[in-house]
């Protein structure tokens, strides 16, 4: 089942003021809670889902303007799903999303009412929505969304904030692991683009598309790499990092503030300072405007398998981290990662966040050692020695 849903703000403001969350809380914090939603879905899912709504009276208020139309699409859409598609305007593009079979289930009324009465299920304009189908589609999309974290486990465990770029989209960057502890990023564009439905309507959400969606999926232990290529890139390009002034005063704080986590006892290695700053007295090579460069890339992630991922400056001094499937000289680069310099501080926090919590393998210890080296009168030394070697 597709489990990921964009709501605009829009949606979601209407959501609150309207007094929906309120009635999603109200269902989680209650004896049955609200299950989680997701899994395959087949014809037979949808049609009881259908059958389970209509058995209850929720299908006696649909408004005649619609109710021919919603029954001819609802079964074309049974029976030929792969007929109908999402479309969002993207940058300029119209970029088009396979409608998928279980997406029928924000459109048969079942998930919203959970919270919505029969009477109320059709009746758009008392929540403030402008179309019935805008209203069903939309509630049915957060009741899926909350279910996610209906434990109070977030799907997002990790370090996140959002990045709002020039090309009109808000990016937004997760540093934390997976359930084997392996070092993760993930980069998602939630920028509420114009959308509409498979019905062809408006909407106030829009399904989480390919498009939207880069990771980063390094093996454990690189988190102390990922540390000294970000300190590199400041020094590089001579940002103003306010945590790491006056001795690292407020990231020392931050890390002090932060609950520390269960960590995974998975054979983590443990790694001397130094180790991390071996490339530091070359720079960090930069791409051109087609993402290409002959030159060979400082800083290395490994992974699970073949290959390896690069980090490179982009053409306008991003910071960008490419998978690289062995063939080092293969242009353009692809981007699975792309970091702004206003992102440089996040980064830092993402890291020690993702440490102090037990995401990752790498303990606080290791990346506070990193840090203190690099901010030492011996790294000075060093690098010295070695531009001199």
């Amino acid at each position: 089942m597709r489990n990921n849903f964009n709501i605009y703000p829009e949606g979601l403001e209407l959501i609150r003021k309207s007094g929906i969350e309120d009635r999603v809380k109200k269902l989680k914090a209650s004896r049955d809670g609200l299950p989680y939603i997701g899994g395959a879905v087949t014809q037979m899912d949808i049609i009881d889902s259908a059958n389970y709504v209509k058995k209850r009276g929720y299908y006696k208020n649909i408004p005649d303007s619609i109710s021919e139309q919603y029954k001819e699409s609802m079964n074309k859409m049974l029976n030929a799903p792969e007929t109908f598609f999402w479309t969002v305007e993207k940058n300029g593009k119209t970029i088009t999303e396979k409608f998928s079979l279980e997406d029928m289930l924000l459109f048969t009324g079942e998930m919203a009412a959970l919270i919505l009465s029969p009477e109320e299920l059709w009746d758009n304009n008392k929540f403030g929505f402008d179309t019935p189908l805008e209203f069903i589609s939309t509630v049915s999309a957060y009741v899926i969304e909350q279910s996610h974290n209906s434990s109070g486990h977030s799907l997002r465990e990790g370090y996140t904030w959002t990045r709002a770029r020039d090309d009109g989209s808000k990016i937004l960057t997760e540093i934390g692991g997976d359930h084997n502890a392996d070092f993760r990023i993930y980069q998602t564009d939630i920028a509420a683009y114009h959308a509409l439905d498979p019905f062809g309507s408006k909407i106030l959400f829009r399904p989480e598309i390919s498009d939207d969606r880069k990771v980063v999926a390094a093996y454990h232990s690189n988190e102390s790499l990922m540390l000294a290529a970000t300190l590199h890139y400041i020094e590089q390009l001579g940002l103003d990092v306010k945590i790491l002034s006056n001795n690292m005063q407020g990231l020392k704080e931050y890390a002090n503030s932060l609950e520390i986590g269960q960590r995974i006892d998975a054979g983590g290695y443990s790694s001397n300072a130094k180790m991390a700053f071996l490339s530091w007295i070359f720079p960090i090579p930069k791409l051109d405007e087609n993402n290409n460069t002959e030159k060979h890339p400082s800083y290395h992630l490994s992974i699970y398998g073949e290959g390896w991922y690069d980090i490179y400056l982009a053409s306008n001094n991003d910071m960008i981290i490419s998978y690289n499937d062995k063939d080092i000289q293969k242009n353009p680069k692809r981007i699975n990662a792309r970091f702004t310099p206003d992102d440089a501080e996040h980064l830092i926090k993402g890291l020690i966040y993702q440490s102090i919590k037990g995401l990752g393998r790498t303990s606080p210890k290791e990346l506070f050692d990193v840090l203190d080296y690099r901010f030492s009168e011996k790294f000075e030394e060093d690098m010295d020695r070695y531009r001199k070697m």
